[in-house]
């Protein structure tokens, strides 16, 4: 991709399949989002092990939502979380993404592979974080996914920043035997989207190439928000100009 045609993306996203690293590649462009001085809001996800202190002997039981950067309150089953992650605080507000074993009342409709999904507790995280915000430079999500999307608040919150034009950076899941998800692929398909293919293999590689395609688009100081809704083509009068960043500190 040539320098001038990537000044039109607002939008960064890595993908691959499950375990190939995208959370982790999601943590490490918050980390450099915030060292550029970039006020972010959104949401990374955590596994949770059925013994947290005994890692090579736990099994996955499921996930969790943690909001990161400028949101820190919410409603419904979030809850104040403990435990510090990268970009984030202690006292981030900490939602339950979904579990091998619901919880008690939770519908059981909402289940992707073996894990319930309860859309409740994951609406309350991360609708407030991805609100539309004059104060927030860059959006983070991890992930657009198959769990996630059977929350349709989401997917409006998601489809309002695309619209928006405002920057965003994140994860999207992949097709998995040969199932694809039509949302996702109408995000990668539009033209202010850039992807990164990701790989277990690959890992390196695509990290280093997602961090340099995370700074030519949000390193320059004079960008501004001139992507067009729904489109992301850019105004010929300011065409060096896609998306709205401000740099400033954060405190």
């Amino acid at each position: 991709m040539s320098s001038e045609e990537l000044k039109k993306k607002c939008h960064l996203f890595c993908t691959g399949q499950p375990g190939c690293g995208k959370t982790t590649l999601v943590r490490q462009c918050l980390d450099e989002l915030m060292a550029l001085g970039l006020t972010v809001s959104g949401f990374v996800t955590d596994e949770v092990l059925s013994d947290p202190n005994n890692s090579k002997n736990s099994s996955r039981e499921g996930f969790d939502i943690i909001a990161v950067g400028g949101t820190l309150s919410g409603n419904g089953d979030g809850k104040r979380g403990t435990e510090k992650t990268d970009g984030d605080s202690n006292g981030a507000l900490q939602g339950v993404l979904a579990r091998k074993h619901p919880t008690s009342g939770q519908p059981k409709s909402a289940k992707t592979g073996q894990y319930f999904v309860n859309v409740e507790s994951f609406e309350s995280v991360a609708v407030p974080a991805l609100a539309l915000r004059d104060d927030i430079d860059v959006y983070v999500i991890d992930e657009v996914g198959r769990m996630e999307l059977h929350s349709e608040r989401f997917k409006e919150a998601v489809t309002a920043l695309l619209a928006a034009g405002r920057p965003i950076v994140g994860a999207l899941t992949a097709p998995i035997y040969g199932h694809r998800v039509k949302f996702v692929d109408e995000i990668a398909e539009r033209g202010d989207v850039e992807v990164v293919r990701l790989k277990a293999s690959t890992r390196g590689a695509a990290g280093r190439e997602m961090s340099q395609k995370l700074h030519e688009l949000f390193q320059r100081k004079d960008a501004q928000n001139d992507c067009k809704k729904g489109e992301g083509d850019v105004d010929r009068a300011t065409e060096r100009k896609p998306c709205k960043i401000k740099k400033r500190r954060i405190s």
